[in-house]
């Protein structure tokens, strides 16, 4: 039993990571999908305005990640402690110096620019998906699946930091619409929510940071853009 145990939860880590890799860069055409011109009005829609078509493609792949989290909650044995409060302020404040002094020390990243460069309703929805949805299925896929599956791969005295240090790595990498410094970042703020992780005993209060770490990433990004005008 807990072998198979074991089995499962890998299954499921690795499930939820490759939805995510796969979600990366992807868009979800009902139209295309289904072939139909009856749709061809209505996808129009998020040809012309892609911030609707970022948050369409992504729901169906973090419903099933979520979903599958739920199960793996159901399966285990030991309850998360999820003390929100135990060392928060010291890495919060490591997430603020990160997130800002990045823009005062490298160039804004074309790619944020570009994401919030759009009309106010769709820079609004794409701000709310990403500091809100986007920072729990990340944190449910690299704090939550990635260190299960290495705790019970290589036990509980080391596997969980491997896990850690690992998704970390992950999180870095899988980021590829940025240039490799901020990849480097990215990874570091991964290890922050890590610790996090660990520290707290839930994922509630990694989720907070990541929180924190986008709404910061998102105003950097708006007052370069600004800037810009």
């Amino acid at each position: 039993m807990a072998f198979y145990h074991r089995i499962t939860i890998c299954f499921y880590s690795l499930l939820a990571v490759a939805l995510y890799w796969f979600l990366q860069g992807q868009h979800f055409s009902i139209a295309g999908l289904l072939g139909q011109s009856f749709f061809k009005d209505y996808m129009d829609v998020f040809f012309k305005h892609p911030g609707y078509g970022f948050v369409i493609s992504r729901l169906p792949s973090f419903l099933v990640v979520g979903i599958l989290w739920s199960v793996l909650l159901m399966t285990r044995q030991e309850q998360e402690s999820n003390n929100t409060r135990k060392g928060f302020l010291p890495l919060a404040l490591a997430v603020i110096v990160i997130q800002v002094g990045d823009p005062l020390i490298f160039p804004a990243e074309t790619f944020t620019v570009n994401f919030l460069n759009g009309p106010p309703f769709e820079t609004l929805i794409k701000f709310l998906f990403t500091v809100t949805l986007v920072p729990i299925i990340e944190e449910i896929v690299f704090r939550g699946f990635v260190p299960e599956a290495a705790r019970k791969i290589f036990g509980n005295r080391f596997g969980l930091w491997i896990g850690i240090v690992l998704s970390a790595a992950m999180f870095g990498y899988l980021h590829k619409q940025y240039s490799w410094i901020t990849q480097i970042e990215i990874a570091l703020l991964g290890l922050i929510f890590g610790i996090s992780r660990v520290r707290s005993g839930g994922l509630m209060q990694p989720i907070l940071l990541h929180m924190l770490a986008s709404v910061l990433a998102i105003a950097g990004g708006l007052i370069v853009l600004n800037g810009y005008r």
